[in-house]
């Protein structure tokens, strides 16, 4: 698997040197400097964060594409506080949009509200 760096590395070599100048200079995680710092647009970082945890992203949303169903499982007032959008239902599973999309806990609380298998 390669790492954060390498993959940016490999899209924007330039960007790379950007992003280690600032990293030399705090002590934030990769995933925050690239987030926080800017030096990417928000279409390259979710496609590195992407290809690195190996999930897709979705730049955008139209209401039409959310199925009003799975709010019974997931409701707004749930999915507002933890900056989540249910998105789509699978065989076993229903697929949930994160922002930010390494918030870890909102995965695992959804999965236990949700009462099935959460897929981001």
């Amino acid at each position: 698997m390669k790492s954060i760096q390498e993959i940016i590395g490999e899209k924007n070599p330039d960007a790379l040197i950007k992003i280690d100048e600032i990293l030399s200079k705090n002590e934030e995680s990769v995933e925050e400097t690239l987030l926080k710092s800017h030096v990417l647009g928000d279409q390259e970082v979710l496609e590195v964060l992407s290809q690195f945890y190996e999930f897709p992203y979705i730049l955008t949303i139209s209401e039409k594409e959310i199925d009003p169903e799975l709010v019974k499982i997931l409701p707004i007032s749930f999915a507002k506080k933890y900056r989540l959008i249910p998105f789509q239902r699978k065989e076993n599973s229903v697929v949930i949009v994160f922002a930010p999309p390494l918030d870890l806990t909102a995965m695992d609380l959804s999965n236990a509200h949700a009462g099935c298998q959460i897929e981001p």
